[in-house]
């Protein structure tokens, strides 16, 4: 169930990236997924991807995207990129460059995974997009889970800070804010 969140939300990264007309940032191709079979698939450029993208639409399961990956911002050398969380870091940073003002909201990251308590169970979070999924369904459904202590934060260009309450977490948002 988890892998096949991941991939919807990969997948949504991927379709509302190269719909983008201003990019951040861009892959460097080619692109190794892992299919639901076990199988690999590799997408040697944007066009192949598109194309790719369209077929996975009707599938119940997707393909997974294998790391480390290349990226690539403009003025810059060529970035690996290890794992989904660091993809969610660029991300960000993404987004932060688009819409300065709502960039100084942003101003630490949770570090994954992070798990909550739903409905009695136990939840692991693994990154940014995942984070994005769950939070729309649960205000759909009106839900409020809750966090398990303690996690780590991240201020950019810091070292994590670890967190132990909702206390210690309200206050963190509170220094953000003053900033």
């Amino acid at each position: 169930m988890m892998r096949v969140l991941f991939s919807i939300a990969l997948l949504s990264i991927f379709s509302s990236y190269i719909s983008q007309e201003t990019r951040c940032f861009k892959f460097v191709y080619p692109l190794t997924f892992e299919k639901p079979d076990g199988s690999t698939l590799e997408v040697k450029d944007e066009a192949a991807m598109n194309t790719y993208k369209v077929s996975w639409k009707g599938m119940k399961s997707h393909p997974t995207l294998q790391f480390p990956i290349g990226v690539k911002w403009e003025g810059r050398d060529e970035m690996s990129v290890a794992n989904q969380g660091a993809l969610d870091r660029h991300w960000a940073r993404c987004k932060a460059k688009r819409n300065p003002k709502t960039a100084s909201k942003e101003c630490f990251n949770l570090v994954y995974p992070v798990t909550f308590t739903v409905d009695g169970g136990k939840l692991e979070i693994t990154s940014l997009e995942q984070m994005r999924t769950h939070r729309k369904e649960w205000s759909e459904k009106q839900m409020r889970p809750k966090l398990n202590y303690p996690i780590e934060i991240q201020w950019e260009g810091k070292e994590p800070i670890k967190v132990n309450s909702d206390e210690e977490m309200k206050s963190w948002k509170m220094k953000c804010r003053d900033l």
